[in-house]
């Protein structure tokens, strides 16, 4: 795994909650490689080909898909549940005062 932690760290002081983010996300240390990889790929295959390809094609990346699984919009009832709750961390936070 390159994730640039020392190996002492990860098995000697590292929590478990810790190492779950740590392999999750241990892409983003070869994210760059594997983007350039993919580009060089692109251009040997579109150079030797008649027909309109995109680099999803060559390959497709595991954070492409996670990107697209995620709706991010908030609706309105979401919203008013997120200034309902800060609104009483607020209040508790006077109070405590």
């Amino acid at each position: 795994m390159k994730c640039g932690y020392d190996p002492a760290y990860v098995l000697d002081k590292m929590e478990m909650y810790e190492l779950n983010a740590a392999m999750k996300y241990s892409y983003h240390g070869v994210k760059d490689e594997w983007e350039q990889a993919r580009l060089i790929a692109y251009v040997v295959a579109q150079s030797q080909s008649s027909k309109r390809i995109k680099m999803e094609d060559i390959m497709k990346f595991p954070w492409e898909e996670d990107d697209k699984e995620h709706d991010t919009m908030v609706t309105k009832e979401q919203a008013e549940m997120l200034k309902a709750q800060a609104q009483a961390y607020l209040n508790s936070q006077y109070k405590n005062r």
